[in-house]
């Protein structure tokens, strides 16, 4: 995992006015996945922040694949909290909230060799800390290592004998929060 200054993102002339009504039909009760469209059109540009168009999390070109515009906190349904979580639907048409992703990193697998991928999930440090509304999430403290955020990249290492992937830091919450980040969006090496 590299850093990705989400910040360099140029968005195109007009798309803040489209983000702004689909983030008010959706306050209104609409569906995100109706307004998919805002984000997509982002996609290739998301895509450019890293020059070889590599999936953000597990750094796989995605040349030929599919590739999506990750939620980093989940639009929809979220899996892991602690109580129902009917998504991060605020920060749905939040360009601060997009990652660029492999198909197999995004999308939830569920076979015993395929187990893992995003998808609905997104752990967090410490449960009570979850925001469930309208609201600011910096007290959040994501388990998933985030690739906008400027460190985290540091505490993602590899193998040099196997080349997987494998936390590259001594403290216990740093450790758990690769390790769970290596199971839901698996290593290069683990796909080969």
């Amino acid at each position: 995992m590299r850093h990705v200054d989400i910040e360099e993102l140029k968005l195109p002339k007009g798309w803040k006015a489209r983000a702004e009504a689909a983030a008010k039909a959706v306050d209104a009760g609409g569906d995100p996945e109706d307004y998919a469209n805002v984000w997509r059109v982002l996609k290739d540009r998301l895509a450019d922040l890293l020059p070889e168009k590599k999936c953000w999390y597990c750094e796989v070109a995605v040349d030929r694949a599919d590739n999506a515009v990750d939620h980093y906190r989940p639009k929809g349904r979220v899996s892991d909290a602690a109580k129902e979580h009917k998504g991060y639907r605020w920060l749905a048409f939040e360009p601060s909230n997009f990652r660029y992703s492999c198909t197999w990193c995004n999308s939830r697998r569920k076979g015993v060799d395929t187990a893992g991928g995003k998808g609905d999930r997104f752990p967090l440090v410490y449960e009570p800390d979850r925001r469930y509304s309208k609201t600011d999430v910096g007290p959040e403290r994501p388990a998933l290592l985030d690739p906008c955020d400027l460190d985290d990249w540091k505490l993602l290492g590899c193998r040099q004998e196997s080349g997987e992937s494998c936390p590259a830091s001594t403290n216990k919450v740093d450790i758990d929060r690769a390790e769970q980040s290596i199971k839901i969006t698996i290593s290069t090496t683990d796909r080969l």
